[in-house]
């Protein structure tokens, strides 16, 4: 089934083939109305400079977002005029159903990637609150390492916050709550931790988001795939 963007649905758009526009911009938009076939969203701003891009009608574009099932779904728009009301806004095409591309599901990819993130258990006997970094992660779960000085147990629950550098340099802020599902003891010469497997129960669509996109670009770098291909790849 797909899942059609929404009011409020944060979009990213890259400039198709055909356009004048270097094809590995990347442009952020929200979609502040939907009528039919046509989405009005705001100006989008590029990722890396934060500047307005120019948006003209006829212009071709390759669209995606995340859904709220968790996938990732893209189409090819074209902008069909302009529209002002209390702010400028970019009119785009929405195509048939039949012309989506679904391209991740909830079977989260997961992928390794080394980020800090603060940890907090909120218990009478054991009030831990850390900083340690992630094993892996994916939209999910996570895993992480613990020093083996907080005694953390499956089903145990706890707050997580995060700070994601994107590729385009941006920091994206996460948080979650989670619960502990495995526990595995890790050794090495200098220390002895375990690695927690961690699930989320409680978080943002928005923010998942946020950890799917850096999923995929961390894969896009270790295939070392190149901007361009992005486009009919998994990144987003």
């Amino acid at each position: 089934m797909i899942v059609l963007p929404r009011l409020g649905q944060v979009i990213w758009l890259r400039p198709h083939a055909d356009n004048v526009q270097k094809s590995s911009q990347t442009f952020k938009s929200r979609i502040a109305d939907v009528d039919g076939a046509t989405a009005a969203m705001e100006i989008p701003t590029d990722e890396q400079t934060g500047r307005p891009g120019f948006f003209s009608q006829g212009t071709k574009w390759l669209v995606w977002y995340f859904g709220t099932d968790g996938s990732r779904y893209e189409f090819q728009t074209e902008v069909v005029g302009r529209r002002n009301e209390n702010i400028p806004l970019v009119l785009i095409h929405i195509p048939d159903k039949n012309q989506f591309t679904r391209t991740q599901r909830r079977n989260f990819v997961r992928v390794d990637v080394n980020v800090e993130i603060a940890v907090k258990l909120e218990d009478k006997s054991r009030n831990y609150h850390f900083l340690t970094h992630t094993v892996d992660l994916s939209g999910g779960g996570l895993a992480i390492t613990c020093p083996d000085t907080y005694h953390l147990i499956v089903g145990d629950r706890l707050k997580l916050w995060m700070a994601l550098p994107m590729r385009s340099g941006v920091i994206e802020h996460v948080a979650a709550v989670g619960e502990c599902t495995r526990i595995q003891e890790q050794e090495s010469r200098s220390s002895r931790h375990f690695w927690i497997s961690i699930k989320f129960v409680e978080i943002s669509e928005s923010d998942r988001a946020k950890i799917i996109r850096i999923c995929f670009e961390r894969q896009l770098e270790k295939h070392k795939i190149l901007p361009e291909t992005d486009q009919k790849e998994i990144s987003g």
